[in-house]
């Protein structure tokens, strides 16, 4: 008794499963309507769902020897009714028949309708409509969008669609490409910012550097070149000169004092720290000038030109500073 329930309930899910997949039973797709279209055309577009619907598993009725003559009459006079539809449904032993319709616009646009009727309830089921701006936007796209709602209409299933004509998907590129110049400028920008932010920072740097070697330079003492504050001891005796002989009474030497101690920090620290600016600011410059010639050529491209460049300019009272920043767009 428990296997025949674990059956029964295994089949349950088997048919729900199906069922959620949109396999619900037989489907005939009619030849489209539509003036201004051919025969063959009204059947490409026919097939086209026809294909989409065999995928979700849906069985499709197809064109035999016994009901060929009822697919040739439907290429000829119909009005394509609800009625006619279910009629021929009948006679194609369909549980459902899908026929649908191409109407062009007075604004140029086309509209595609699809409807699927039930034969034996005489309701429609399920229906889509699109507003397409080009014939050449009916494609696979389309029709794979439209019978999955057509499908989630009848299953029950959620559906989203994430279809989009031509000129949506040329609008939503556009846009994108925009983001991205827009993204590309502040990067540009903000690269240049990083160059300039480098420079200073070497400029500075190499500043420090100088400063104790000139300090160096004003203190006159005999063998400091200028690096000396690097090894010197602090307040050490430094010979000058001397007259008369080493250890005679008429011998006498003069010396001066170094650096004191104070001075010896300052020296050293303003030295090591200008060191590591210019290692830093000279990396920093490097980095971001690279980057952003690159960017400015993309920008380019792209058909847009740009400029960031600061200034330092005298005045009767000091100095004028800022920065330049501009954008040409080529048509």
């Amino acid at each position: 008794m428990m296997k025949k329930v674990l059956i029964l309930m295994l089949l349950f899910c088997f048919s729900a499963t199906l069922m959620s997949q949109g396999i619900s039973g037989s489907i005939a797709s009619i030849p489209f309507t539509g003036e201004g279209f051919s025969q063959g055309e009204r059947e490409v577009y026919a097939n086209m769902f026809a294909t989409e619907f065999s995928s979700l598993g849906y069985q499709l009725v197809t064109r035999t020897t016994a009901n060929s003559a009822i697919f040739d009459e439907l290429n000829y006079q119909r009005t394509g009714s609800t009625a006619e539809m279910i009629d021929v449904g009948k006679q194609l032993k369909a549980d459902m028949v899908m026929y649908g319709g191409l109407v062009k616009m007075s604004d140029g646009r086309y509209n595609i309708t699809a409807q699927i009727v039930d034969t034996k309830t005489a309701n429609i089921i399920a229906s889509d409509s699109r507003f397409i701006p080009s014939i050449y936007d009916m494609n696979s796209d389309l029709v794979k969008d439209m019978s999955l709602k057509l499908n989630a209409t009848i299953t029950g299933v959620r559906f989203q669609s994430t279809y989009l004509t031509g000129a949506e998907q040329s609008s939503r590129q556009q846009s994108s490409i925009r983001q991205d110049t827009i993204q590309m400028q502040n990067d540009y920008d903000m690269s240049k910012i990083g160059t300039w932010t480098g420079r200073g920072a070497w400029i500075l740097g190499a500043t420090l550097m100088l400063i104790p070697m000139f300090v160096e330079f004003s203190f006159d003492i005999p063998g400091y070149t200028g690096f000396a504050f690097l090894t010197a001891e602090p307040n050490e005796l430094i010979f000058i000169e001397s007259s008369g002989t080493p250890g005679s009474l008429d011998y006498t030497a003069s010396y001066k004092g170094g650096y004191p101690q104070e001075t010896l920090n300052l020296m050293r620290g303003a030295f090591w720290t200008g060191t590591a600016l210019l290692i830093a600011g000279i990396t920093t410059d490097v980095i971001f000038s690279v980057k952003g010639s690159r960017l400015k050529q993309d920008l380019a491209s792209r058909g847009v030109y740009v400029h960031f460049n600061p200034y330092i300019a005298p005045t009767l009272g000091g100095f004028d500073y800022g920065a330049t920043f501009g954008v040409a767009y080529k048509f």
